[in-house]
């Protein structure tokens, strides 16, 4: 009994491989995707000049009769000056004759194989996504391949074939992985010049990723600004922007990596740094001159004391004198605003009353128990009024969790949708029902600040 060919025997109906499918894909000779030229048309310029019906392999009567439907096949190769033209014979095979061009999709490697996992990946994923499939972010050393479509000139038993599936997951990829496969789909976007559509579905997986990707942010901003605006993802954007923000001034990016970014973005983050260093400058300045209430005292209006109204006041003059001299001392080592982490550490201590405790005050002023607690007691009560003087510093924008990962950078800053590039690029862009409801949905989660937290806020998101 003669054995089916490949061609005629039942393939699943469903995304990669369709039997009535009339591109096939060459993403390697093992990989295979059988797809619908009028799916791909609709989805890519690119794909749509590709595959322009004209283009289309005239079938034969027997083609037809076995049911072959192949009428274009697009290679996947490494970079070539040009796409070569379609050669596909009345049979619904590739030409085989010397010197016959192979129809090909270019995509610049930048260096990697092109037959690299995560390549693959990427336009599995991309091409997934025009039938409205989940894009999947694979980690280098667990992601998995769908099963290969059986080749004609493979003998493939049809009841062992399955179509390999993946879930929609980030697990066991590292900080790295998540935006190494961001950046190469995107580069797949870009290269099959994609409705913006397409990029809602990697939006909403890199988003599933959750604190992984806010992590990954935090280890990569400058990397991540430039993809959360290619993806047009105002909350991975914004995400990174912060950490650029809060990093800027610290000297923790040299000038050479501030000047790759696009011009509306680096003078967006020159211009919020340059007056969140400003703001910091006076309240350092605050925090020198602050005094207990108890102490101070308007030489306009007020009178002199006498020596005996003094005297009631030595346990406050000690806790001043403690606050004062350990300022000093911070700032003498190099804490606060010049400081490679921009105030962080120095901020954040003010911020939890970490300083001037029972042990600091001994040395300085050797006191009885009783005293003690007394000078604790008003230390206390300053630490409250220092607290809120920092308090919107220390107010992070960030999604990052950081009882997992400390960002060590301040991040109190108000970023908007008009701050983004592609608002400002655009200005006849018209948002999409995903940015719509993305915008919605940032605005019902936007912090409102404390009443002492207006000025500062007013003044770092001033335009």
């Amino acid at each position: 009994m003669t054995s089916l060919t490949p061609s005629a025997r039942s393939l699943p109906d469903t995304f990669p491989a369709f039997s009535n499918g009339d591109v096939e894909i060459v993403l390697t000779p093992a990989q295979k995707l059988k797809l619908h030229a009028d799916v791909l048309r609709g989805g890519s310029s690119k794909l749509s000049e590709l595959l322009a019906i004209e283009h289309a392999a005239i079938l034969n009567k027997k083609a037809l009769s076995e049911g072959t439907s192949v009428r274009h096949r697009l290679e996947l190769v490494d970079v070539t000056p040009t796409p070569g033209g379609n050669k596909i014979g009345a049979n619904g095979r590739p030409i085989s004759e010397r010197g016959a061009p192979r129809a090909s999709m270019t995509l610049s490697s930048h260096g990697v194989d092109p037959a690299s996992r995560a390549i693959l990946s990427a336009w599995f994923s991309v091409f997934g996504a025009l039938y409205g499939n989940e894009i999947h972010l694979y980690s280098h050393a667990s992601s998995s391949m769908p099963a290969p479509i059986p080749d004609d000139d493979l003998d493939v038993n049809m009841d062992d074939y399955e179509l390999g599936r993946t879930t929609a997951t980030t697990a066991g990829a590292d900080l790295c992985d998540i935006i190494s496969a961001a950046s190469t789909i995107l580069d797949v976007v870009d290269y099959l010049e994609l409705r913006s559509s397409v990029l809602a579905p990697l939006e909403l997986a890199l988003l599933g990723a959750e604190q992984t990707l806010w992590q990954s942010v935090c280890a990569a901003p400058l990397s991540w600004i430039e993809v959360g605006a290619r993806l047009r993802s105002l909350p991975i954007w914004r995400e990174a922007a912060l950490h650029v923000v809060g990093g800027w001034a610290t000297g923790e990016w040299s000038e050479q990596e501030k000047g790759e970014l696009p011009a509306e973005v680096r003078e967006l983050c020159a211009r919020k740094s340059a007056r969140f260093e400003a703001y910091k400058e006076r309240l350092e300045e605050r925090l020198l001159t602050y005094k207990h209430e108890k102490l101070r005292w308007d030489e306009r209006k007020d009178k002199c004391k006498p020596k005996k109204q003094h005297e009631p006041d030595v346990f406050h003059w000690q806790a001043q004198t403690l606050w004062s001299q350990w300022l000093a001392a911070r700032f003498s080592e190099g804490e606060g605003r010049r400081a490679r982490d921009g105030g962080f550490a120095l901020y954040k201590k003010i911020w939890e009353g970490a300083f001037c405790d029972p042990v600091e005050q001994a040395k300085i002023a050797p006191l009885v128990p009783g005293g003690r607690r007394r000078v604790g007691k008003i230390m206390d009560d300053m630490k409250a009024d220092l607290k809120k003087m920092v308090d919107s510093i220390m107010i992070s924008k960030l999604r990052l969790d950081q009882s997992k990962m400390q960002a060590n950078r301040l991040t109190p800053f108000t970023i908007e949708i008009r701050n983004a590039p592609w608002k400002n690029k655009d200005a006849d862009y018209e948002a999409s029902d995903h940015d719509n409801k993305r915008v919605l949905l940032e605005e019902e989660q936007k912090l409102i600040p404390a009443e002492e937290e207006d000025e500062f806020e007013d003044f770092i998101s001033y335009p």
